[in-house]
């Protein structure tokens, strides 16, 4: 669930699980995620993500679940969504 977004430069999202009707899974955490996107100099931008849990019980469930290994494979991938002349610039 989209909670602000000041574009292009932050975006600040709920995110949980789902039931296959689309309720909101209460047998899970739900935790908040904020994105910041920055020019940092030189053609270049920084992507920040901060990712918020309920509580260190829940952050701990979460990454028992694999959140850790999801969010890295994810963000993995935006070099590709980009294109490779975001890649060269690095």
């Amino acid at each position: 669930d989209i909670v602000e977004v000041d574009a292009p430069h932050r975006l600040v999202f709920r995110d949980g699980f789902r039931n296959d009707d689309g309720s909101p899974n209460t047998e899970f955490p739900e935790g908040s995620a904020l994105v910041t996107i920055e020019e940092i100099g030189a053609g270049r931008t920084r992507m920040s993500i901060q990712d918020r849990a309920p509580s260190p019980e829940a952050m701990e469930q979460l990454l028992a679940m694999g959140m850790e290994e999801g969010l890295t494979e994810a963000v993995g991938q935006i070099d590709a969504i980009l294109g490779e002349d975001v890649v060269a610039q690095r």
